[in-house]
């Protein structure tokens, strides 16, 4: 607008500029472009008082005179344009608001689910036609998921908002527990009474405990692809639209295993070709190509859709998984009943597949966790407990939280060597949250799984301090430690007491057996190191670099000890009783 140009200046003004005459236009503006005249004409589009544009004509010549006949028919010219202009700005607003009142009605995220793996999206239609299609999820009270797409007959804000009602009331029949076919009856009953809902189509399931029920109301069959088998519709389960009077509503039923494939769709992702049939077929050959994976299987549609397909789309993929029960355990304000629990994890890890390393991390961290509530929450009382749960979510990560109902004392203004459990389960953990609160503490933690490490190695034995967990050998110089015990608060005295009665200028601990060591026995070894240093002996420690334990060292913080940390144990000669 601020350009020193014709256009610029009607629309900045209003006028009309009529060049009849070359003086005309290099009056008020630099000369024209070579190759074209000075004379022409340029008119703002007004609708009532506003200017919404502007028009110019130009001639080859740099002379012409404009009679009013002319300057009519340039004038209707221009209204006629103000008018269509005025028309698709209103039309690309309607559609603005449609589009975002949908986007703005269907879930921001969907709930995450030990029964399926859920990709969605939302394609709007070209030229504005968007707001009838929806989509939603819900995890129901005993793990299972339960699903819907629906599509509502109609577009722009009208249907966006008959959209957000049936959403709504789907939501509600679902939570209720009721079977697919018992909510689309509800639902067509509802639709009755909601101006515009008539006739709208919808696909309800529930997934999970390996058994999928389904129910269609005048909507698409789902399609479902088994793990080494074609894809396939599912053609039970089908009843009339919403509020139609028909046959009722049945429902269908299905054996669907681990990683079986479904996918809930609306017509416009099949009738972009005006031919059901072979729209059908083709999303089946484009889903068996696809695969499994819920994410490459809308994403392949999507692209094949384009951007702006003829008709809205809504689109929804699950894979479905196992439904794992959660780890759930709850132990006494006892630090003996720590390495229970740490085994209680350790078996339901390695049930779950999880690799043995990673599962080290996880078990330090529980561990980390139940300590603190078995130490802090009732002020050393045993007749207090604390609760565990582990669960593996959709995206293949494990929700741990650990609650106690004491009450923690203050933390003292100087530590001291205490303080590094927080720091350990931050280090080994995707992210770690402590809520404290009337009621007592809760701490909740992620961690995502990843795929197996080099070298997987089985976890060593835990065992308690005592017998063939502790051994000694003889160096030149001094003693070689070899610990295979765990080392938690309950056990970092008895171990530590044992460690102080070896005698040498140099003490040697070989943690290559320890399958756990906590920050209670970082503290102890630390401890000791500086007790040795004081009496003009040295600490030397072995752990597997990359290990968890060796991990521990160096998070909970060795650093600035007189301790070295070593590869590899030294030669020593033949073992002798501690």
């Amino acid at each position: 607008l601020d350009s020193p140009f014709p256009l610029a200046a009607v629309l900045r003004g209003g006028e009309e500029l009529w060049f009849e005459r070359r003086t005309d236009w290099t009056r008020r503006f630099a000369p024209p472009s070579p190759g074209l005249g000075a004379a022409g004409v340029c008119v703002p589009l007004r609708m009532g008082e506003e200017t919404v544009g502007a028009i110019a004509f130009r001639f080859g010549e740099d002379e012409r005179r404009f009679a009013e006949s002319d300057r009519n028919v340039v004038r209707a010219m221009a209204g006629q344009c103000a008018q269509a202009l005025e028309r698709a700005r209103l039309y690309e607003s309607e559609r603005r608001a449609a589009e975002t009142l949908q986007r703005a009605l269907l879930p921001a995220e969907l709930p995450p689910s030990r029964a399926a793996r859920v990709e969605v999206r939302y394609l709007p239609a070209a030229g504005g036609r968007s707001g009838g299609d929806f989509y939603d999820a819900l995890t129901l009270p005993d793990g299972r998921l339960s699903v819907v797409v629906g599509d509502v007959v109609g577009h722009g804000t009208e249907a966006a908002a008959i959209m957000g009602q049936l959403r709504s009331a789907w939501r509600a029949f679902a939570l209720a527990g009721a079977g697919p076919a018992t909510v689309v009856r509800r639902l067509s009953h509802f639709a009755e009474r909601v101006d515009g809902a008539r006739v709208a189509t919808v696909a309800c399931a529930v997934v999970g405990d390996g058994s999928l029920r389904y129910a269609c109301a005048g909507h698409p069959p789902p399609l479902l692809r088994r793990p080494g088998e074609p894809p396939a519709y599912l053609m039970d389960g089908r009843g009339p639209p919403l509020a139609v009077r028909g046959p009722g509503h049945a429902e269908g039923r299905q054996e669907v295993p681990p990683g079986s494939l479904l996918l809930l769709y609306t017509d416009g992702v099949v009738e972009r070709r005006r031919d059901l049939e072979l729209g059908l077929a083709d999303l089946a050959a484009l889903v068996a190509e696809a695969g499994h994976d819920p994410r490459a299987v809308v994403e392949r549609i999507a692209a094949e859709l384009g951007p702006r397909p003829a008709d809205d789309c809504a689109l929804m993929a699950l894979a479905t998984s196992a439904m794992r029960a959660p780890l759930r355990v709850t132990i006494p304000a006892d630090p003996e009943a720590l390495a229970g629990a740490r085994g209680r994890v350790r078996d339901w890890l390695a049930d779950e597949g999880v690799d043995p390393d990673q599962a080290d991390e996880v078990v330090l961290a529980v561990s980390e966790a139940l300590a603190n509530g078995v130490e802090h929450a009732y002020g050393g009382a045993r007749d207090g407990e604390v609760e565990l749960s582990i669960e593996r979510a959709w995206d293949d990560a494990l929700a741990v939280e650990v609650r106690d109902r004491g009450r923690w004392r203050p933390p003292p203004e100087d530590p001291g060597l205490r303080g590094r459990g927080l720091p350990l389960m931050h280090a080994v953990m995707e992210s770690v949250r402590v809520e404290r609160g009337d009621e007592g503490t809760t701490v909740r933690m992620r961690y995502r799984l990843g795929p197996a490490r080099d070298e997987p190695r089985r976890t060593p034995p835990a065992t308690g301090p005592g017998g063939s967990a502790l051994s000694t050998s003889a160096l030149p110089d001094g003693t070689l430690a070899r610990l295979r015990a765990e080392v938690d608060v309950a056990s970092a005295p008895r171990v530590g007491a044992w460690l102080r009665e070896l005698r040498g200028d140099r003490l040697v601990v070989d943690l290559g057996g320890v399958p756990h060591l906590g920050s209670a026995g970082v503290r102890m070894l630390v401890e000791l190191a500086l007790d040795l240093d004081r009496d003009g002996r040295r600490l030397e420690v072995v752990a597997r670099a990359g290990g968890v334990v060796r991990r521990a060292l160096e998070v909970a913080g060795v650093a600035g000890a007189p301790l070295a940390l070593l590869e590899r144990p030294p030669p020593a000669s033949a073992g002798l009783s501690p």
